[in-house]
């Protein structure tokens, strides 16, 4: 710690010579020359009554400079007893911090009280003031203040940097937001300024007066040389102490940061002034306190190190064997959950005249023991059953939602709930006399209502189809499945479903089911597959890009030639799989061909006399040719309205030629005339899954349920023709039939309630 008199006489020092030396000297000669006129009398009193005002000025400013600083040092010397805490610490070095400041504040007020005095007292003596000498003092005071200011303000940053530069203040952490900066932008602006306005005033005021004759002296070249060598010499103290405060600031922050490097991370450093140094001070402190407290954990942590690793390394050794019993759980879990799915895709179809195949690769791939195994939730099926006494291949492509242990869970009940209907199908009646489209409709809503049960937290798309083994007509619903491709004459394209339908355990609400229909021909490939088939990346070098090309399916297909294998091979040597992947194929062999490709080139032979005649069981009893022949037989039994020979006609023609649609729509006409209530609605119901937008359809049906007195259903079919007429733009009379539908139905459940 600095001697408290020896600091405090060193700064009065400096301060006050400088100031009696070169600042108060110069304006009261500047003042007695040039503002007397030339009048010696006033000369005398302005240097008597400028000395006189600048001497009590000097001691005012000494004592009141003893006085603070004494204050200073005394609570100073608290900070060592540990007596102040650590607010009033706080406090204390921002007082002592912001004290240049209040030099500069004092300097500015001693030269105006200065100013000020000196004139009143030229007045008390002479009894008059003339306006050369006022303005002449308001001038002096214009050069001599700045450089006043600039000198106080860096001679008492140089003395007071000292003390903050002691540990004991450097310790003391004060908020940066409460110093009052006077940034080095300000400073350098004021001390050029301050050095740079004293000649141009003195020299420029000096000769203003010669060139207007405002001046009378004797000898001007004399006062313009003394008062340039004040200037100079001024001029040259300011300079140096202002570049030598600005070096040893510098120097200290230097010196500061070379330690650091060296590694003393024990010293402080914080706030020394209020310029940007001084802020640089305070960032190294902040610096070296982070660097110190990072030292010390370093020096902690090198001195347990060698137990902390061994710890750690016990501690990663238990983890790894937790993890590893885990993992071998998991893969056990996995491993039977892999054998519980591989009977559920197995494919069970008869490949006599349709060939169905599939490739399913899951992306989850696991080892557990010696045996390598995959999982997932992708799941592909095949089956052939009897219904109505033909040969029905029934095929199964789904993903279940999730990955891994979650997928296959949903492949799982997949799975089981589809055979469970397929064992159904061959050993109950029942199921054996559905129609393709009822018994598809059915097990859709079954599959349906069982993932409804997990409340939405297990969905899965899924194409549902079969195929009629003798006539290669397909039935399929798609439930938010990838479009299904057709691969004919070397062309795929996509089949668009007639309705997409939501996933299975989706809510969807009354929402009517629509199947679509199409008739296969020889060679044709109907390819399916989950969206594994989309996703997938292709590696540019380092680069991945995902693939968002729904078409780049179609151009696989084509390399592959309709061959899933080699369609799979294609995708998996050009780009990289993200998910399950799972593709099934259904094939109309090359010797197979289609009803209508069969009978599409016979010629009709048929006599209409034999149906006039009433000779038609000769046709009944034997083969015809061509089932067309049925068709016309049929519709000339309508016309004649014998129902009967119609509906036995027409029916034989629709189990040849199953691509009908309309024919069907005419059986069940035919079974409503003839009071066949359940085979009418049986039909009908096959017509709608076909096209759920045929309003006559959908007109007769509501009459069917009317007759056999199921209102509810005949409401459901009511309202969903209301919305379609909503949509489209139908035929007049079918708004007036439909409202004679509905009254007709409110009449009828009021008959009902009667007693």
């Amino acid at each position: 710690m600095p001697n408290r008199q020896s600091f405090i006489k060193n700064l009065n020092l400096r301060l006050e010579l400088f100031t009696s030396l070169f600042p108060l000297p110069t304006i009261i000669y500047f003042i007695s020359v040039l503002g007397s006129r030339g009048n010696s009398e006033d000369m005398k009193y302005i240097a008597f009554s400028g000395s006189v005002v600048g001497i009590f000025t000097v001691v005012w400013g000494v004592r009141f400079r003893t006085k603070k600083l004494n204050h200073l040092f005394f609570e100073f010397d608290k900070i060592s007893s540990e007596s102040l805490n650590i607010h009033d610490q706080k406090e204390l070095k921002l007082r002592i911090l912001n004290y240049p400041i209040v030099e500069v504040q004092m300097i500015i007020f001693r030269w105006i009280f200065g100013i000020i005095g000196a004139l009143a007292l030229f007045y008390i003596l002479t009894g008059t003031l003339p306006s050369s000498i006022f303005y002449t003092s308001i001038f002096g005071l214009l050069f001599v203040l700045p450089i006043s200011v600039v000198m106080y303000l860096y001679t008492t940053e140089h003395f007071i940097g000292k003390l903050l530069r002691l540990p004991t203040l450097m310790k003391i952490y004060v908020p940066i937001k409460k110093v009052k900066y006077l940034s080095a932008m300000k400073r350098v602006f004021l001390a050029i300024f301050s050095v740079a306005i004293i000649p141009t005033s003195i020299l420029g005021y000096i000769l203003y007066s010669v060139i207007k004759q405002d001046i009378n002296l004797e000898n001007p070249i004399l006062h313009i040389i003394i008062l340039s060598i004040w200037a100079l010499l001024s001029m040259l103290i300011v300079s140096t102490t202002f570049a030598r405060t600005l070096r040893l600031s510098l120097q200290y922050n230097n010196e500061t940061l070379m330690r650091v490097a060296r590694g003393e991370f024990e010293i402080e450093s914080s706030v020394f002034s209020t310029d940007e140094f001084g802020h640089q001070g305070f960032l190294i402190g902040t610096v070296i306190r982070s660097l110190r407290k990072l030292y010390n954990q370093i020096k902690d942590l090198n001195s347990e190190l060698e137990s902390k690793v061994e710890e750690r390394t016990k501690e990663l050794s238990q983890s790894l064997e937790t993890l590893t019993k885990l993992k071998k759980q998991q893969d056990g879990d996995y491993y039977l959950t892999s054998l519980l799915l591989r009977p559920l895709g197995l494919n069970m179809s008869m490949p006599l005249d349709v060939k169905v195949d599939y490739v399913t690769e899951q992306y989850k791939k696991f080892q557990f023991q010696r045996w390598a195994s995959e999982i997932g939730g992708d799941l592909c099926r095949a089956d052939t059953v009897v219904l109505r006494g033909r040969n029905v291949t029934v095929f199964l492509s789904a993903d279940a939602m999730g990955k891994s242990i979650q997928g296959a869970g949903g492949a799982l009940v997949l799975g089981a709930v589809f055979d469970s209907l397929i064992e159904r199908t061959r050993f109950e009646e029942v199921f054996k006399n559905y129609h393709p489209e009822i018994w598809l409709k059915k097990a859709f809503i079954e599959l349906h209502r069982v993932f409804e049960s997990f409340d939405g937290t297990m969905l899965t798309s899924v194409v549902l189809g079969m195929v009629e083994n003798d006539t290669g007509f397909l039935y399929y619903i798609d439930a938010e499945h990838p479009d299904p491709v057709l691969f004919r004459d070397k062309i795929a394209a996509f089949l668009i479903p007639e309705k997409s339908h939501r996933k299975l355990g989706a809510i969807v609400g009354d929402q009517p089911l629509q199947f679509t229909c199409f008739q296969l021909k020889q060679g044709d490939i109907f390819i399916c597959g989950s969206d594994g088939r989309d996703d997938v990346i292709k590696i540019h070098g380092v680069e991945e890009v995902m693939n968002y090309d729904h078409d780049l399916f179609l151009d696989f297909v084509r390399e592959g030639e309709g061959d899933i294998h080699k369609i799979l091979n294609v995708i998996k040597q050009k780009f990289k799989l993200t998910d399950d992947i799972s593709l099934l194929s259904v094939q109309i062999p090359e010797s197979k061909r289609s009803p209508e490709e069969i009978w599409e080139t016979v010629p009709v032979n048929f006599n209409e006399k034999v149906v006039s005649y009433l000779k038609w069981e000769s046709y009944l009893g034997g083969e015809i040719p061509n089932p067309y022949e049925w068709k016309k037989m049929g519709l000339i039994y309508i016309r004649n309205r014998d129902f009967l020979k119609a509906i036995l006609c027409l029916e034989k023609y629709c189990e040849m030629i199953p691509s009908d649609t309309k024919v069907i729509f005419y059986c069940a006409f035919l079974h409503y005339k003839l009071g066949n209530f359940i085979e009418a609605i049986e039909t009908a119901e096959r017509v709608r899954v076909r096209d759920g937008m045929d309003w006559r359809n959908l007109m007769q049906l509501i009459k069917i349920y009317i007759a056999v007195g199921n209102f509810t259903r005949a409401w459901s079919i009511l309202l969903q023709l209301e919305k379609q007429l909503e949509e489209t733009i139908l035929p007049r009379f079918v708004y007036n039939r439909i409202n004679f539908l509905r009254n007709k139905i409110m009449l009828r459940e009021k008959k009902m309630k009667l007693p």
